[in-house]
């Protein structure tokens, strides 16, 4: 989706205009690394065959500059060091001229923390902007992403921003959907049951409806969505590459820094993860207590009836669910 050096330019990525294009990355590796994780092979390959049909679906077209960014940005930060020194058979060179020294290092790491910081926030810009538009792009929109909105309480980046501090709202959900689903099976169905559960994903913290409760049930899913978002957090500091600067939180795709920000100490995330665990399994204590309190045979009737309703006032027994684990032969 990117042949010509003229074209990385029109990106507004600064790269010098006495290159050509037989300098240009891989733009090709840089697609299926970082491009179709995202977007999907179905749309990834409807995009490659809209850069060259002029006459292509609107929304396609329309869409390509802003896949063309994060592209551009990724490709020149896979192969920064490569494009500054050779490998030859005397060993590695510095790549050097006379008119044109080689940078020094301390603008050697300048120029990869700009290219890792375009490359995240153009992606992000670019997730936002499928995520608004996802009617027009409907055909093309991958299904399991698809699938992940329509089972999940939280449904977007802008939803995981409202209860988290993200430095890169879409781009952390996206990456964290195994997490999200895990936490949601683990803690939030296995709370409430499955069939309660499907009613509450239609309710949204901008959107009460009158089934099954209206006000009620949008009280009960800001709860719980401040429980999954708590909780994914904790647990994808265990499982993921993760990072903390004062741009917020988020999981990382490369260990470059992001320009002057420091990154968090390891006893800084070991004070997030238990702080976000603690956080989280006292929404999701909240949950149950205002569930429990509201169900009725009129009002929440599908928990109410199920075994996982306890009365308000009985003794609940924990039987450390949290804490189980599995163990094979």
């Amino acid at each position: 989706m990117l042949t010509t050096i003229e074209e990385v330019i029109a990106t507004g990525l600064r790269v010098s205009t006495i290159s050509d294009d037989d300098t240009l990355p891989d733009m090709a590796e840089a697609t299926e690394k970082h491009i179709k994780p995202f977007l999907g092979a179905t749309l990834v390959t409807a995009l490659q065959d809209a850069y060259t049909n002029a006459a292509a679906d609107a929304a396609l077209r329309s869409l390509l500059p802003l896949v063309q960014k994060p592209l551009a940005a990724f490709a020149y930060l896979g192969e920064l060091a490569a494009t500054h020194v050779r490998i030859t058979g005397a060993g590695v060179r510095r790549t050097a001229t006379d008119n044109m020294p080689t940078a020094f290092r301390w603008e050697y790491d300048k120029a990869e923390a700009y290219l890792e910081e375009r490359a995240f926030s153009t992606l992000e810009t670019l997730l936002l902007y499928i995520d608004a538009n996802a009617v027009a792009l409907d055909e093309w929109l991958d299904a399991d992403i698809v699938a992940a909105r329509k089972s999940l309480l939280i449904k977007s980046g802008t939803d995981f921003g409202r209860f988290m501090h993200l430095q890169y709202p879409y781009l952390s959900w996206y990456r964290m959907l195994p997490v999200l689903k895990d936490v949601t099976e683990m803690n939030i169905i296995a709370t409430f049951g499955q069939d309660f559960y499907n009613e509450l994903l239609g309710v949204t913290s901008t959107d009460a409806t009158t089934d099954p409760a209206g006000a009620e049930a949008k009280e009960l899913t800001l709860w719980l969505q401040r429980a999954v978002a708590n909780l994914t957090i904790a647990q994808a500091t265990h499982k993921m590459a993760v990072k903390v600067t004062g741009l917020g939180f988020t999981v990382t795709g490369s260990q470059a820094n992001s320009g002057n920000q420091d990154t968090a100490t390891l006893e800084q995330l070991n004070r997030l993860t238990k702080r976000c665990e603690m956080d989280g399994k006292m929404y999701l204590r909240k949950a149950i207590n205002y569930a429990n309190s509201k169900a009725s045979a009129t009002l929440f009737a599908t928990y109410y009836q199920s075994s996982h309703y306890t009365a308000p006032g009985s003794t609940i027994i924990d039987r450390k669910n949290d804490e189980r684990k599995t163990f094979r032969m």
